[in-house]
């Protein structure tokens, strides 16, 4: 119900669920085409292709606002990039107005390098967090590596609060 109230084309829409089954499962339409973490492995993508990327997954974003949700899992993996333009997959861990916040004290849904610094602080996610997201996936594009680099999960997150985000070879106009 989350995702397919989502007004837009470039959401993978669900098309059946079975929670009775003896394999319980949900079925969203099928896209083709690759992930922009399976095309960035190979390098950074072009400029003007990462402007074209970031205008069109800004209007997917405001069309998962305006329905009131928060996907928080923003990031390469859940974004395919088919001949139609990206489209945003995976609301697995998104949230609406009317869920219950079900927290627990140490416990961080997302993805290292792409969970925005409030949601490492247990804070409550709101747009600004998929926003955070957007801007950690369009790093990885420019730079075809993680956002703020990669190891172990603590130094990440480190890295993460304190902002300091892996920008070695960004224009400094683009990188501010």
């Amino acid at each position: 119900a989350t995702v397919n109230s989502v007004r837009s084309d470039r959401v993978a829409h669900v098309v059946d669920v079975e929670t009775d089954a003896s394999q319980p499962f949900i079925a969203s339409e099928y896209v083709e085409g690759p992930t922009l973490a399976s095309l960035i492995r190979s390098g950074p993508l072009e400029p003007s292709l990462v402007a074209a990327l970031a205008a069109d997954l800004v209007s997917t974003i405001r069309a998962v606002h305006e329905a009131r949700i928060v996907h928080r899992d923003i990031k390469p993996s859940n974004i395919i990039c088919s001949t139609t333009g990206p489209v945003l997959i995976d609301f697995g861990i998104a949230m609406n107005d009317g869920d219950e916040h079900f927290t627990r004290t140490g416990l961080v849904s997302g993805t290292a390098g792409y969970t925005a610094p409030e949601l490492l602080r247990a804070q409550e996610a709101d747009d600004a967090t998929d926003w955070w997201a957007w801007c950690a996936t369009m790093l990885s594009a420019s730079t075809g590596r993680p956002p703020f680099g990669s190891g172990d999960l603590q130094g990440i997150t480190m890295r993460v609060l304190t902002g300091q985000a892996d920008l070695e070879g960004i224009d400094p106009l683009v990188a501010q």
